[in-house]
């Protein structure tokens, strides 16, 4: 079954700044940083626990996804409405910063 998908305000401009940064680094860069945060949540969609769980998130379903290339995480928590994009940290910042409110 494949679930909706729906962008946290915050974690959509988190996309933006990540694939504008990256493609001022190196040309086309965002747009294939961009891609693969598309595919794993095209996969989570159909697939909504096959990634790992967040660790220390209690009582609710988070979970990531790792654009390995770039190291970022896609970080969404799923229930009956679908997929919710909470984040798209990078692996490198303070793990427990995309937590934080904005």
């Amino acid at each position: 079954m494949n679930l909706a998908v729906r962008w946290t305000t915050r974690a959509a401009v988190q996309l933006e700044e990540a694939g504008l940064y990256l493609e001022r680094a190196r040309l086309g860069a965002g747009i294939e940083f961009v891609d693969q945060v598309e595919a794993i949540l095209q996969v989570a969609a159909e697939h909504h626990t096959i990634f790992p769980r967040v660790p220390g998130v209690p009582g609710k379903e988070v979970r990531r996804g790792l654009v390995l290339k770039y190291g970022y995480w896609v970080i969404y928590e799923s229930d009956s409405n679908g997929l919710l994009v909470l984040a798209v940290w990078h692996g490198a910042r303070e793990p427990e910063g995309w937590r934080a409110e904005p």
